[in-house]
């Protein structure tokens, strides 16, 4: 049974609350609610129809194709938005496409996915995230059952860490374009962010499959080996992504990563070097910075760091490097001012992605350098309830218990953990002494062995 309630609010909106209830339970099975103004309230029979073959998964009522005011504009944004660096050019398409092209809940999806993924090339810029939300809800009250509109929906979902919601949304997108790479590569990160390794794979291969010129679909699926700490993996598929869009700064930020990880410094820095040569961001600065610091030169490291944190948007990632640099430094004061931010950061970023193991286990990493050894303890042991898989998680644990001067703890993650996260540790000068340890090495050649 489906119920409407229309309410006038101020003789300027139309407020649409519908209920779609189960005849003989009486339960809600879903609520839809949304505020028109005079204008659009000839949408609303479509949308409230949305509403009812989304949760039903029927076929949808179709809406009209863009139109061929607009049409240039769309396809154009659509080309541009594949590429990361692309996306000034889409937005300013779709922009155009939408005055174009008012009705279309196609326009503003498009827009507001352009502005979403601007929101996060800018490092989660909330402005982007809000622009992306308002033109969200402009399709969703024209018709929330397309599947670029599921799309969005389910980015927005994601960032705002509700995975489920997520996941449930790409399904429903893929169920009405079953031949959409995007959709898919949408669902493994949210899979991934969820932690469910094993179904973000598939999907990304998937993704592969149907989108073999996408180099976003290689470099998520390349970003999910890195999380699990097989990182020659992830470089293979970094190189592809790379060998499908050379002039990408993102993707030879990408690479860089894993090469770092594996060791390979030299090649590592020339990858940074490119991005940064294709684009100055704080990203690849702040990387080209811990580079140095893994070859032990922490002094010129400070200012690669310093500058990222200066163009910002600040990371607290970022804040506990810099810490570390300067404290390996002797810069002891400006050590202590660094590693209190990150953990401000870090503690204020736990609270928003509760689930985050990763996250809990650098608020330890940064309580431990802080002396607060207690909340240090406590952080890291749910950290590793929470996340007892992720690479990052298991690296931040064995480096906190080696700054608790708890070596036993440290060796007993480490042995639980994937060879490429031992592999990498021996790059890092904080834990030099725990990996001379005949203990480690040890564990590392056994390892080796499999």
């Amino acid at each position: 049974v489906l119920r409407v309630v229309f309410d006038r609010r101020s003789g300027v909106t139309t407020n649409v609350r519908a209920f779609l209830t189960e005849a003989h339970s009486g339960v809600n099975a879903k609520e839809w609610d949304a505020d028109y103004k005079p204008e659009q309230t000839r949408y609303a029979p479509t949308a409230l129809a949305g509403m009812v073959t989304a949760e039903l998964h029927l076929s949808p009522v179709e809406s009209p194709p863009v139109n061929g005011a607009a049409r240039k504009e769309y396809l154009e944004g659509l080309a541009d938005m594949r590429r990361d660096s692309g996306v000034d050019s889409a937005l300013n398409h779709f922009a155009k496409a939408v005055v174009a092209d008012l009705d279309s809940p196609l326009t503003h999806a498009a827009l507001a996915e352009a502005q979403w993924i601007k929101y996060h090339n800018t490092g989660n810029d909330k402005g982007w995230l809000d622009r992306a939300t308002e033109s969200a809800r402009q399709a969703e009250i024209r018709n929330p059952d397309r599947a670029e509109v599921h799309r969005i929906a389910g980015l927005l979902n994601k960032t705002r860490g509700w995975y489920e919601q997520a996941v449930a949304e790409y399904l429903r997108a893929i169920e009405l374009d079953p031949a959409n790479g995007d959709a898919f590569r949408f669902l493994g990160d949210a899979y991934l962010s969820d932690n469910q390794f094993e179904k973000a794979e598939a999907v990304f291969l998937k993704a592969i499959e149907l989108d073999p010129r996408q180099y976003k679909n290689f470099r998520s699926l390349g970003f999910l080996y890195y999380k699990r700490g097989n990182y020659d993996a992830a470089a293979t598929y970094f190189r592809q992504a790379v060998a499908l869009a050379p002039d990408e700064p993102r993707i030879h930020f990408s690479l860089s990563t894993a090469l770092s990880n594996l060791g390979q410094f030299e090649a590592a820095e020339n990858e940074l070097r490119w991005s940064i040569r294709l684009q100055e961001t704080p990203v690849a600065l702040h990387a080209l910075g811990l580079v140095l610091m893994m070859q032990g030169k922490d002094r010129k490291a400070i200012p690669y760091i310093s500058k990222a944190l200066e163009i910002g948007p600040e990371e607290y990632l970022w804040w506990m490097n810099l810490g570390t640099a300067c404290r390996r430094a002797g810069l002891k004061s400006r050590s202590n001012e660094a590693y209190r931010k990150g953990f401000d950061m870090a503690e204020a970023e736990m609270i928003r992605a509760p689930r985050s193991g990763t996250v809990r286990a650098y608020v330890a990493y940064l309580a431990a350098q802080l002396r607060d050894r207690r909340r240090a303890e406590s952080e890291i042991a749910e950290a590793l309830e929470l996340s007892p898989n992720d690479s990052d998680t298991r690296w931040a644990a064995a480096t906190t218990y080696e700054a608790l001067g708890r070596r036993g703890d440290a060796l007993s993650v480490l042995a639980a953990s994937p060879a490429g996260v031992l592999k990498e540790l021996r790059h890092w000068p904080d834990v030099a002494d725990l990996c001379q340890d005949s203990r480690f090495l040890q564990l590392l050649a056994s390892k080796a062995e499999k």
